[in-house]
């Protein structure tokens, strides 16, 4: 059999400068998918166009952290969901599945294009104060900035983890991570569910209720701990390959 390929998402870094736009790539995600047998590949794009003949390619998806969600990305996700192809989340990754949540809800029986999915999420943050998301407070456990890796382990908080859900079994009922967001989900689409949550309440994992699926989002970040999640991801993929071949 053929290696896993993995499609990560680009970060869009957006300037004025003639050559300041740029997509950049989280290289820990490669690092952590390498180690458990599959091949990373990044999606470039043309401006915000996304060429679905490079997610065909590809067996499932990485949407990484950055600090602005594009049109793309829901585009990604839609994708995953009608092709059955496991999609993980991380950080902001995690909130573009919240948000999408909610959209999809609006609009999943009649999403023709992203342009029907922009116009209700414009609709919905105009109702609802211009986000779907919810700033958490100064000080709190969450929101740090990038740290030197020496000191990662400062991060790191407690998340419980709903029995009933992929992360538990991934992680089991409890799990330390480590958390760079400022955000919280201030609404979850009926289509997905918080499955686990920090002591303080606020939503750390999401994932997509049906079973068939491999659809889930971290708020924190998986690339920087000891966990199966990268395996769990892979060999999801590998099932799903087999059934279509």
């Amino acid at each position: 059999m053929k290696k896993i390929i993995v499609g990560i998402l680009p970060s869009y870094i957006e300037g004025e400068g003639v050559y300041s736009n740029y997509y950049k790539f989280i290289d820990l995600y490669s690092k952590k998918i390498i180690e458990n047998g599959a091949v990373p590949v990044g999606i470039l794009l043309n401006g915000d166009q996304l060429d679905y003949c490079s997610l065909e390619m590809c067996d499932c998806f990485i949407i990484p952290g950055g600090n602005k969600v594009r049109g793309y990305v829901y585009e990604t996700i839609y994708y995953a969901i009608k092709k059955n192809k496991p999609l993980i989340g991380i950080c902001m990754g995690a909130e573009a599945l919240d948000i999408f949540s909610v959209v999809y809800e609006k609009i999943k029986d009649c999403f023709k294009s992203i342009d029907d999915f922009r116009n209700i999420y414009l609709s919905l943050k105009d109702k609802n104060d211009g986000t779907l998301l919810k700033a958490l407070p100064d000080g709190n456990i969450h929101d740090n900035n990038i740290v030197s890796i020496d000191k990662i382990n400062d991060i790191y908080h407690e998340v419980l983890v709903d029995e009933d859900s992929l992360a538990y079994k991934i992680f089991g009922p409890r799990i330390e991570v480590p958390s760079m967001h400022g955000y919280d989900f201030k609404y979850v689409g009926k289509d997905f569910k918080v499955t686990g949550k920090a002591l303080d309440g606020v939503c750390e994992i999401i994932e997509y209720t049906n079973p068939e699926y491999f659809i889930i989002g971290f708020h924190f970040h998986v690339e920087l701990m000891d966990s199966e999640v990268f395996k769990h991801f892979i060999e999801e993929a590998k099932v799903r390959r087999m059934k279509i071949s």
